[in-house]
């Protein structure tokens, strides 16, 4: 009977050390409470504003010449015509140059979150003597909470450069 105790007894001080070595994170909390978040968050909407007021600005100017075009009816010519079409072939095309430009930026500014994110978790795991970091929408039960000292990591993180 006490030899049966004693295995009983060495097993669950292995399974609680080893669920020591367990710690998890709420992801979207440490997002929100990033402050690097919000401010490039809102980096991302002025630059997004900007590249809508030139785009707007444009598309009037393409509208008011084709109704232009469409006052004159048929008298409008052919090369008038072909303007207002390089113009909106050139407008499509800025567009999207505009737009895979925002696309870039906002990828390399969701990158360096994400792997500021990583570090935190890296050397919160390191100091709390953790073996693996899950996020804490795959555990059901068991591991240690380290979603509040993530968010106090990321506070002293070098800042994100919004000028890069």
């Amino acid at each position: 009977m006490k030899k049966l105790l004693m295995t009983v007894s060495s097993f669950i001080f292995a399974a609680n050390m080893f669920a020591a070595g367990i710690g998890y994170i709420d992801t979207q909390i440490v997002i929100q409470k990033y402050p690097e978040t919000a401010k490039t968050q809102a980096y991302l909407e002025t630059k997004k504003a900007d590249m809508q007021k030139i785009l707007d600005e444009a598309k009037k100017k393409i509208e008011d010449k084709e109704a232009e075009l469409d006052k004159k009816g048929a008298a409008a010519t052919e090369k008038e015509k072909q303007e207002v079409e390089e113009e909106k072939a050139t407008f499509k095309s800025k567009y999207e140059e505009m737009q895979q430009s925002l696309d870039q930026v906002q990828y390399t500014m969701f990158e360096k979150l994400k792997s500021d994110i990583n570090v935190a978790i890296k050397e919160v795991a390191k100091e709390k003597k953790m073996d693996i970091v899950l996020d804490k929408q795959v555990v059901y039960y068991g591991g240690t909470d380290i979603t509040d000292d993530v968010s106090k990591f990321l506070v002293g993180i070098e800042k994100i450069d919004l000028k890069k």
